[in-house]
């Protein structure tokens, strides 16, 4: 596939999961377990997906999801508030 949008797609959503896994594995945020677990499982989503779109896809259509933006935000405004509220405890 020559389409500039399908790899920037496949880019956000590698860097998306990469970033969502490195939130679940750092040590000095005091986040509860639920949320690592929660961003560690979206992060390897992410990444699968982009790795699936990169690797696997052969067809000419996909669907870019907006949740793929959203969601890695939203998440880090989360583990951001818990963190600041554990340490603040």
């Amino acid at each position: 596939m020559n389409d500039p949008m399908f790899y920037g797609y496949t880019a956000a959503l590698g860097i998306s999961g990469a970033f969502l896994l490195v939130l679940a594995l750092q040590p000095w945020l005091k986040t509860s377990t639920g949320l690592r677990v929660l961003n560690g499982l979206i992060g390897v989503g992410f990444l699968g997906y982009a790795f699936y779109l990169l690797f696997l896809f052969e067809g000419d259509e996909y669907r870019i999801f907006i949740y793929a933006f959203i969601a890695p935000i939203l998440l880090l405004v989360q583990t951001v508030r818990q963190s600041k509220a554990q340490q603040n405890a």
